[in-house]
């Protein structure tokens, strides 16, 4: 083969090569897309079927059943309602007696359980409540009593109560069936019962109260943190109260009405921003109130129950939007009037089965 043929295999070997290389790009980058397709249209063909054979209908996030445990007059009754739309409520049904009596008692909340911690029926007391199988369990005896409304709270799989009667702390691992409650080393300054608690993070925030060594009612709001070695006291409420409602939404610790002593209850709504550490008065709940229970969801604060400044108890369900700062009262009402009780919402998501 002469020179020139040989040129003319090596412009052709380069053609090729060129052709095959670029081509190989064009060609892959259309594969790459026609398979996804293919894929996606493949999903959504498997989910249609599902659907239709199965009538499975996926739970929304704003759908969630909330309960109420105990409180004055029936301490061993619990109900349960569902939210759904995230402010239309429907009562489903009275669920089997409590294990113990629920007036006065912290309460707290993980995943599909509900924690009820003390009280004045049972200040040593603690159960769980199973959602999914409507069936309570046993917690081990307190080592003190918490009579009074104790703080009560999880962070990190441990179940905490403080204060309540005095202020002690305990804990106890609920993860582990065989672990008893211990005194935590860290306590309250003072004494603080009819408290209200919430958790933002790892950080456990404990707002009003009363105390019998330091002046009676407060506006104090203390903070702790696991690893901390004792409570950080913030800025202090603008008013002071007990006997009200402390719920968390957006990053803040929401205080909602409570009794101020001498027949003054109130409907002042508080709110504590802890990025800036500082207090602001939010529209006030339509009438004014304490010992009521209270929870949030999806952006709105629900207010169950609890007694006027008529001495009366009360079946009503206050919500409050807490985008456009206003409050609406629930057509639905609770099943009968009560005060001191527990309130607790559980996501749909963690809700698998309710008596029926």
């Amino acid at each position: 083969m002469d020179s020139s043929e040989h040129e003319v295999v090596d412009r052709n070997l380069k053609n090729i090569q060129l052709v095959s290389v670029n081509s190989g790009k064009l060609w892959g980058r259309k594969q790459t897309i026609s398979l996804f397709a293919a894929i996606l249209t493949g999903v959504v063909a498997i989910t249609l079927v599902i659907v239709i054979l199965t009538g499975y209908t996926a739970p929304t996030t704003q759908e969630a059943y909330f309960y109420t445990f105990g409180g004055w007059p029936f301490p061993k009754v619990t109900y349960v309602y569902q939210i759904t739309d995230k402010t239309t409520i429907n009562q489903i049904t009275n669920n089997t007696d409590l294990l113990m009596g629920v007036e006065y008692t912290g309460s707290t909340t993980q995943r599909n359980w509900i924690c009820l911690v003390g009280g004045q029926t049972n200040g040593r007391k603690s159960i769980i409540y199973d959602t999914n199988a409507s069936s309570f369990i046993s917690l081990p005896i307190l080592r003190t009593k918490h009579p009074y409304n104790p703080g009560v709270f999880i962070l990190n799989s441990t179940l905490y109560a403080v204060g309540g009667y005095d202020s002690v702390m305990e804990y106890i691992d609920i993860t582990d069936y065989t672990s008893r409650w211990k005194i935590h080393d860290v306590s309250l300054p003072f004494d603080v019962y009819h408290s209200g608690v919430v958790t933002i993070g790892s950080c456990a925030y404990l707002a009003g109260g009363f105390s019998s060594t330091a002046g009676g009612k407060l506006a104090s709001l203390f903070l702790w943190k696991v690893g901390n070695r004792n409570f950080t006291r913030l800025s202090d409420m603008q008013e002071k109260r007990w006997k009200h409602c402390v719920v968390e939404s957006q990053g803040k610790v929401w205080v909602i009405a409570g009794y101020a002593g001498e027949n003054q209850y109130l409907s002042s709504v508080e709110v504590y921003d802890p990025v800036f550490k500082t207090w602001h008065y939010k529209s006030p709940i339509p009438q004014e109130m304490s010992s009521m229970g209270c929870f949030q969801h999806h952006g709105f604060i629900f207010v169950t129950g609890g007694r006027n400044s008529h001495d009366q108890s009360l079946d009503t369900v206050y919500m409050y939007n807490t985008d456009d700062d206003t409050w609406q009262l629930s057509p639905t009402r609770l099943t009968h009037p009560v005060q001191d009780h527990v309130a607790e919402v559980i996501n749909g998501s963690w809700v698998y089965k309710t008596n029926n």
